[in-house]
């Protein structure tokens, strides 16, 4: 019969881990609609596109590279506080499509933040409009 002893208080390291520092950089655009138009509370969905950039070190110790198009997907809620002051709270999934043998991210995000209006009447602010009216009438 054979005797194994195992240790579990010192972990075995990888040989080929990697090294150094990764970066990920996101640029991107994104509407925001509000089902509920000028209401106190308003809920939004939020949807962009952009490019992203990733820097890190591979398993091999190569400096990688990759440039991407990515695609913030989001929900949120901005309360107006009063005329001028609103926060708001989203929560954002920025979906990277996978590049040059890296594969898809998701890189999920919850925000907090407040608003500050400029101008003088809130009823200024732009609301929904639809020009046209089937029947031709207005």
């Amino acid at each position: 019969s054979y005797n194994l002893k195992y240790d579990y208080s010192t972990p075995t390291p990888l040989t080929n881990a990697p090294t150094g520092s990764n970066q990920l950089t996101t640029l991107d655009v994104s509407v925001h609609y509000y089902p509920l138009g000028n209401s106190r509370w308003r809920p939004f969905f939020k949807y962009g596109l952009g490019l992203t950039g990733m820097s890190f070190t591979d398993f091999n110790g190569a400096k990688k590279t990759v440039s991407t198009m990515s695609m913030p997907v989001g929900i949120g809620v901005k309360y107006w506080w009063n005329e001028k002051i609103a926060v708001h709270a989203d929560l954002i999934d920025n979906i990277v499509f996978g590049a040059d043998g890296v594969k898809s991210q998701n890189n999920w995000g919850l925000t907090f933040g407040m608003t500050y209006a400029l101008g003088n009447n809130r009823n200024l602010r732009p609301t929904n409009f639809w020009p046209y009216t089937p029947s031709g009438s207005r």
